[in-house]
């Protein structure tokens, strides 16, 4: 018994130790905290930001910045010693064009369009995807008029809400009906009214997702072909 606290002393001394060896740091020595605290920064910015930010980052760290500050100490030799300071613009353009501006310029025009088009422009592709078979129909050919659109589509999401059958036809029509009433005015508090109107049938599927849905379903979600996401 004795020897088992001591290995369990030991043990925890042992963890003790390997937790503050990982956690060593520069921290208040000056440029060195400094430096340690860029480089974690960094390495958590690239770890956690997602695609977008992972790329630009280690984009930027390994070329973007290099090859410009390279490109001044091109030809100068040659030239008396003087830094290369055209060539290094040059790259710096390039470097920025060809990486960063992937992501930067495809943003500036979702934050230009969502400006201009409003919050459609944040439509999921999936969604795009699924509203495409609704408007299909279901033997294939088009459906005509917008309201048909909107019944067939809030159709299928209280089909998938479990809504009784009987019910679905009137909900539906009710819905499309009132959207399509509110969508032909033009003005600011037509626009307001219109979301004010899709907020209550927001609530209204919930109510109805809620009485038939499993402890693991959410509720909140409507799903058309397959695309679940939210009902506004």
């Amino acid at each position: 018994m004795q020897i088992n606290r001591i290995n369990k002393t030991l043990n925890k001394v042992e963890q003790r130790n390997s937790n503050n060896r990982q956690a060593q740091s520069f921290k208040g020595m000056g440029a060195m905290g400094v430096i340690d605290t860029i480089s974690r920064g960094t390495a958590n910015a690239i770890e956690n930001g997602g695609l977008a930010v992972s790329f630009t980052l280690q984009d930027m760290l390994g070329t973007n910045l290099p090859r410009p500050i390279m490109g001044l100490m091109r030809n100068k030799k040659e030239n008396e010693g003087k830094t290369n300071k055209k060539f290094a613009a040059k790259e710096l353009v390039r470097e920025f064009l060809t990486g960063p501006s992937m992501f930067i310029i495809p943003g500036l025009m979702r934050w230009g369009g969502k400006s201009v088009l409003g919050e459609t422009i944040d439509v999921p592709m999936k969604f795009i995807q699924g509203l495409g078979k609704v408007h299909q129909g279901k033997e294939g050919t088009a459906i005509a008029g917008v309201k048909e659109f909107y019944t067939a589509t809030f159709s299928e999401m209280l089909s998938n809400a479990r809504m009784s059958a009987e019910e679905i036809p009137a909900k539906a029509s009710e819905w499309a009906e009132s959207i399509v009433s509110l969508e032909s005015g033009k003005t600011k508090e037509a626009g307001k009214a219109l979301k004010a109107r899709i907020g209550s049938m927001a609530k209204e599927f919930t109510d109805i997702a809620k009485v038939n849905a499993t402890a693991k379903e959410n509720i909140t979600e409507a799903t058309v072909n397959g695309a679940s996401g939210s009902f506004s």
